[in-house]
């Protein structure tokens, strides 16, 4: 609208004449709006040159659970590794884009993109079933890698369920093992060492996180951190090394500043508790998909009485507690109250 109103009012033949007009009249528009101000009620509204208007939205809506001890302490906030790596976190963009590139590379044949995925796929099932894995993923398409169809421009963010990440992530980790060195030709020599690298990275991570249990020794907190910043740095490194050769992988987003936040964590802890040997386990932060009471998971809640699922929950949190607990202390402990 302001371009067609200065094309109508400034033609070219007459703007050296009106240009100046113009400028004067609206500056005396915006000093009467800064001094009256019109509202909608027709009535001039005289204000203040000193005028403060405070914040103009309304207050937001405050949880009643900031009212507990402690529910404004940043210290106490904790970053959820579920959402932060498996549930559409960076671990979908890294294992999706991973997948690509070794397409890219050639290690999954050179035919069309749709055989490409066809024999990734069948490779991907093949470990499932060696290992006696289980996977949501019935394909690999540009569907359920959401990419635009029939090309690889795009960055890929989709790879099944949360679940699935763990399974994809020890596949292609295996896959990365037994590919030689220079099958991809010397253009691809650093783009893939740095991919074993945070892959191996990853996994290391993951593994030794799920293994420790409940609590982890300092010695495992620590190679935590340390895996935790490798695969960080090395997801930076590919997606810089992809940008220059023209791939769109490896997309820098929020979760990987907070996965970096998951080592860092972990890192305070170590420097704040020196002589600390044992460290809670960031496993116990994780929120996975039964948190959100919907489709199947939900259907107990919805068939049963409040109370009977609320009896039912604590049940199977006690049974998890005392496994745990003959884990850490021994089958000795096991009938102790």
């Amino acid at each position: 609208m302001c371009s067609r109103m200065l094309y109508t009012i400034l033609p070219s033949p007459y703007s050296d004449e009106n240009l100046n007009d113009v400028l004067e009249d609206l500056s005396s528009d915006l000093l009467s709006l800064y001094r009256e101000w019109w509202d909608v009620k027709d009535a001039v509204k005289n204000i203040a040159p000193n005028h403060d208007p405070g914040d103009v939205f309304k207050p937001g809506w405050v949880s009643p659970l900031r009212n507990l001890p402690t529910a404004d302490d940043p210290k106490y906030i904790r970053i959820d590794p579920a959402h932060t790596y498996a549930i559409d976190g960076i671990g979908k963009s890294y294992l999706a884009s991973s997948i690509i590139l070794l397409m890219h590379m050639g290690w999954f044949g050179n035919g069309p993109i749709d055989d490409k995925f066809k024999n990734a796929f069948s490779r991907f099932m093949a470990y499932c079933e060696a290992h006696g894995k289980n996977t949501s993923i019935t394909e690999f398409s540009h569907k359920v890698f959401k990419l635009p169809q029939n090309s690889l421009n795009g960055y890929p963010a989709g790879l099944g369920k949360g679940h699935d990440a763990a399974v994809v992530s020890a596949w292609l980790d295996e896959e990365l093992c037994s590919a030689p060195a220079t099958f991809a030709g010397p253009q691809f020599n650093e783009l893939l060492e740095v991919l074993r690298w945070s892959s191996n990275g990853i996994n290391r991570f993951w593994r030794l996180q799920y293994n420790a249990g409940l609590w982890v020794t300092r010695a495992d907190t620590e190679l935590l951190v340390r895996d935790c910043f490798i695969f960080c740095d090395e997801y930076s490194t590919l997606a810089t090394l992809c940008a220059r050769a023209g791939y769109p992988l490896f997309k820098i987003r929020p979760k990987l500043h907070m996965m970096c936040h998951l080592g860092l964590d972990l890192k305070h802890a170590l420097l704040q508790y020196p002589d600390a040997q044992w460290f809670l386990s960031i496993s116990t932060y994780m929120t996975w998909s039964d948190e959100d009471f919907i489709g199947r998971i939900s259907r107990i809640s919805r068939r049963t009485s409040p109370l009977t699922a609320a009896d039912r929950t604590i049940t199977r949190a006690l049974a998890l507690y005392r496994r745990q607990w003959i884990a850490t202390f021994g089958r000795a402990y096991a009938n102790v109250d």
